[in-house]
């Protein structure tokens, strides 16, 4: 398997990044008839503010994420992998990378938030390393708020 590298999305991956979002949480979707907040995100908006990075395998965009600067975190508002690429560790690498981009800056935490019927992602974010710090309605979805410190 050819190996992920991260760079920032190209107006060129806007298709394939909306694409890969509304793949990968058409599960959720489907479960629940909720539509995620990151399949409302303006993608071409979010790329031209140099928003999103993109995970590339040869030559494909496999993953996305969206990070947005704090004075004291780097909040991860969209972490997503291609249904294809899903346990080959492309969200691990991207989550590498945010956490790279944490230090970088000066900032000492990731913070995120998913929506609480996200079994699935609840469940691979603690694995990560992640802790929950909280639970509430926020923007019409119930959410869970997490945390992790980063060095």
């Amino acid at each position: 398997m050819a190996e992920v590298r991260v760079r920032a999305a190209r107006i060129a991956d806007v298709a394939a990044v909306e694409r890969l979002v509304e793949d990968a949480f058409a599960p959720f979707t489907a479960r629940t008839r909720i539509v995620p907040a990151p399949r409302s995100i303006d993608w071409a908006t979010t790329v031209s503010a140099l928003g999103a990075e993109v995970a590339v395998r040869d030559d494909r965009v496999v993953g996305v994420l969206v990070v947005w600067p704090h004075p004291d975190h780097l909040l991860v508002d969209v972490l997503a992998v291609a249904p294809s690429a899903q346990g080959s560790g492309v969200g691990a690498t991207l989550l590498a990378h945010a956490r790279a981009t944490a230090a970088r800056t000066g900032r000492d935490r990731l913070r995120l938030h998913t929506n609480a019927g996200m079994t699935e992602s609840l469940a691979w974010y603690a694995r990560q390393g992640f802790v929950e710090t909280g639970r509430g309605r926020e923007d019409g979805f119930d959410r869970v708020f997490l945390e992790q410190r980063v060095g």
